[in-house]
């Protein structure tokens, strides 16, 4: 949100994210899981507009820079491990999927 803010004001733009709510989104816990989405960022927008009833297609707050500009401010999804039945939670990762084995189908 911080990157988005700072690319509305590098444009002139009023940001939609206030002093006040940028200092509340500070966290001092790492995201344990960043997927890079470059290329697939379209993905995401699809997937928020989806949410009709939660999001404004023409709100500032989700898609008031043009698309290219967001694609590039923020190409990511970040993630943060709650608990886990496979492994530590204090770990980075790239893949959601990370260190999960499938089980056989049923038959097999």
């Amino acid at each position: 949100m911080l990157k988005l803010h700072e690319a509305y004001l590098e444009r002139g733009l009023e940001s939609p994210y206030s002093e006040e709510f940028l200092k509340r989104m500070t966290r001092t816990e790492p995201f344990s899981t960043t997927i890079d989405i470059e290329g697939f960022a379209y993905v995401r927008d699809e997937a928020l507009m989806a949410h009709a009833t939660q999001i404004d297609p023409t709100s500032p707050w989700w898609f008031g820079l043009p698309e290219d500009v967001r694609h590039a401010t923020h190409p990511f999804e970040h993630y943060r491990l709650a608990k886990s039945r496979i492994g530590g939670i204090d770990v980075v990762e790239d893949d959601l999927f990370a260190g999960i084995v499938p089980t056989p189908a049923a038959g097999s």
